[in-house]
């Protein structure tokens, strides 16, 4: 099965450009009949058929910043020369590759309870605690899934070392190797492997995202493990990292937007923990630092929640899960995240600022919070409201009055640290325009809550959720979100998800958006 989306570019270039719209299918044979047929050889001489000299343009972009050095035209022209000289070399005739790891002396923890579980999963509880969902799916046969949370992330991290776990920091750990092995060996040892496992840090949580085809089940497991007790923290090799953030920073923080995030953060929060970027943070990181947290959040795995999805069987994955899974390192109690109220204050909020621009216009920004229950009903109740606040002010701000090419709006709910619910409404647009706008955007809202939804608004945005559905329960992304949200939160967001749909009327939607303006 394959997504709409997928299939459109190329049914456009046969209808407008008459181009033979071909089958995923036959675009595989052919393929793979090229590749029975290709050598390196025959690359390199293809190569040095092309016209470089008439047909080559070299684009250089930089930033115009004093001090800085730029290459000149004969330094360019130089690489030119270099690169049509060059052939493709065979990186395969390496010395035969090492082993990622030697997996005999692990102890692991075998399978304590067995038990069938929520769609069509099988939930196994080891004897180390680590809970771990299996839902075996042919939906892509060339793909499985595994995520691994555990509870606490930057919620455990001290406010005053928060500045060297940074998202830009975190980085490191998707590009960097693991244990003996730098980034380029790592490559070498993985060469024809489609393993992957990235370490994350989130708010309340930190884990592992990971994949591979059916055959590299094992080394994927043996990349999440060896990440797990045997990362690699090599200062030296995050220099590169450090240096591109230092060149690449100070200029995007010169841009509007940046200097929009950092007001909205100031006055919207106001709170430590909460910070636009900025170089005075960079200068503020410690590697020693980074890795101290890492090995911290990492150093247990009580109460961990794994699930597995995709092509796998159930007896060839099992002793993987006790040998792998079960030898992560376990203490007496589990992590717990930790509230730092991290909420927007409380109350109206108004704050207006200037910045120098070259092209002068104005941003303007609404945000609205308050307390909901996390259900799926109130989740697509969200969705409406958004979806038809999207169209109403496409009729009448953009089309109508053509005071922006178009307002921009997000809606959230959240299970976790609270429930809440918030909207975030924004603009850009000529400054003399920007009352009049402003006005009719809290109108149009404030309409919606007093006279309801509009009728064919509401049907619109109706069928395009019901349309979708089938759409969404073809991914194994799917199932894996439906998973973590009924074993983490004991949330079923899918069996009744049509009739919910169905159970939303324009008066829902009209009272949770009144709800919500009332909350200040």
């Amino acid at each position: 099965d394959r997504l709409n989306s997928q299939f459109i570019s190329g049914l456009q270039s046969d209808f407008f450009n008459h181009s033979t719209f071909v089958t995923p299918t036959y675009r595989l044979e052919i393929v793979k009949k090229g590749l029975d047929v290709l050598t390196l050889d025959a690359v390199n001489e293809a190569l040095q058929t092309l016209d470089w000299d008439r047909n080559a343009v070299i684009l250089y972009q930089a930033p115009e910043k004093e001090g800085l050095v730029h290459p000149t035209e004969s330094q360019l022209s130089d690489v030119l020369t270099r690169v049509k000289a060059a052939r493709i070399e065979n990186t395969n005739k390496e010395e035969q590759k090492k082993e990622l790891m030697d997996a005999s002396a692990l102890k692991g923890s075998k399978v304590k309870k067995a038990r069938a579980g929520k769609f069509d999963s099988t939930v196994w509880t080891l004897k180390n605690g680590i809970q771990v969902v299996v839902r075996p799916s042919d939906l892509k046969k060339e793909e499985v899934l595994m995520t691994l949370i555990v509870e606490g992330g930057k919620s455990l991290v001290p406010t005053e070392d928060l500045p060297s776990v940074d998202a830009n920091f975190i980085q490191y750990f998707k590009m960097n190797g693991v244990g003996e092995f730098s980034a380029t060996e790592l490559n070498k040892v993985l060469a024809g492997n489609t393993a992957s496992a990235s370490p994350y840090i989130n708010n309340l949580n930190n884990g592992f995202s990971c994949g591979c085809t059916p055959k590299d089940l094992e080394t994927m497991f043996q990349l999440m493990y060896l990440k797990a007790v045997n990362p690699r923290f090599n200062e030296e090799e995050f220099a590169p990292l450090m240096n591109q953030v230092k060149a690449i920073l100070p200029n995007m923080l010169e841009r509007p937007s940046a200097v929009f995030s950092r007001e909205l953060y100031k006055y919207a929060y106001d709170n430590p923990r909460i910070v636009a970027p900025s170089m005075e943070n960079v200068e503020k990181f410690s590697f020693a630092t980074l890795e101290r947290v890492y090995r911290d959040l990492f150093s247990n795995f009580k109460g961990a929640k794994v699930f597995i999805i995709g092509n796998v069987d159930l007896e060839t994955l099992k002793p993987l899960v006790e040998k792998y899974i079960g030898s992560l390192p376990t203490g007496r109690k589990p992590h717990k995240w930790v509230d730092w109220n991290l909420e927007a204050k409380p109350g109206i909020i108004e704050h207006v600022f200037t910045q120098k621009m070259e092209t002068p216009k104005s941003t303007v920004y609404y945000a609205f919070n308050g307390k909901a229950d996390y259900s799926l009903e109130n989740g697509y109740t969200v969705d409406f409201f958004k979806s038809v606040l999207d169209m109403v002010y496409t009729d009448t701000i953009r089309e109508k009055e053509g005071g922006t090419y178009g307002v921009g709006t997000s809606a959230s709910l959240t299970v976790q640290p609270k429930q809440r619910t918030g909207m975030a409404i924004q603009f850009d647009t000529d400054p003399d325009k920007v009352d009049e706008l402003s006005v009719m955007v809290i109108d149009e809202l404030e309409k919606l809550s007093r006279e309801g939804v509009p009728e064919d608004y509401f049907q619109k945005a109706k069928s395009n959720f019901l349309k979708g559905i089938p759409e969404m329960r073809i991914s194994n992304s799917y199932w894996m979100n439906m998973l973590e949200m009924y074993y983490r939160y004991g949330l079923d967001q899918d069996t009744d998800r049509e009739q919910v749909i169905e159970s939303i009327t324009p008066e829902k939607v009209r009272t949770f958006i009144g709800d919500l303006l009332s909350q200040g």
